[in-house]
């Protein structure tokens, strides 16, 4: 298992124990068609995202928290492109994100933001357009001290 995911893979073998995925994935949606990383690239390209991630949580006490905001919505369209399972990537890099933000003192509340806004910001974001995924993070985002940074992530409705 490639060294970048053994964290989000370990999320995902709470709902499913499927590997990466070894097909070619394009989602249809209201812009067109969304293209993904290909199989033979993951490891390589999630990596990279991550490097970059990483480089950013270096700087995180220097950067006005805007600019923070911005930066984890630019790493999680990056990633979101990745897209190394099947079934459940926009799960898996809201709690990836929320744990990375939690040990930062940041709370992402992701139920500010309907799923349906969500995904039409993760679309916006894989035709190269931010806007929207910024707006979110900034929405979503906000500091906080000590011990009081919660898992925030929307409990599934039985008629969902």
């Amino acid at each position: 298992m490639p060294k970048w995911g053994q964290r989000s893979c370990s999320l995902r073998s709470e709902t499913s124990k499927s590997p990466y995925r070894t097909v070619f994935l394009i989602k249809d949606n209201e812009r067109g068609r969304s293209r993904f990383c290909e199989p033979s690239r993951i490891e390589a390209e999630g990596t990279r995202v991550l490097d970059g991630l990483k480089a950013t949580l270096r700087h995180l006490d220097h950067a006005p928290f805007e600019k923070i905001a911005e930066e984890f919505a630019g790493a999680y369209v990056d990633l979101n492109q990745v897209h190394p399972f099947r079934e459940g990537n926009g799960r898996s890099q809201k709690v990836f994100f929320s744990l990375i933000a939690r040990r930062y003192g940041i709370q992402l509340n992701w139920a500010e933001i309907s799923p349906e806004e969500h995904n039409k910001a993760a679309v916006d974001g894989s035709f190269g357009e931010l806007g929207l995924i910024c707006q979110h993070f900034r929405s979503i985002a906000e500091r906080r001290s000590g011990n009081t940074v919660t898992l925030s992530y929307p409990v599934r409705q039985e008629n969902d």
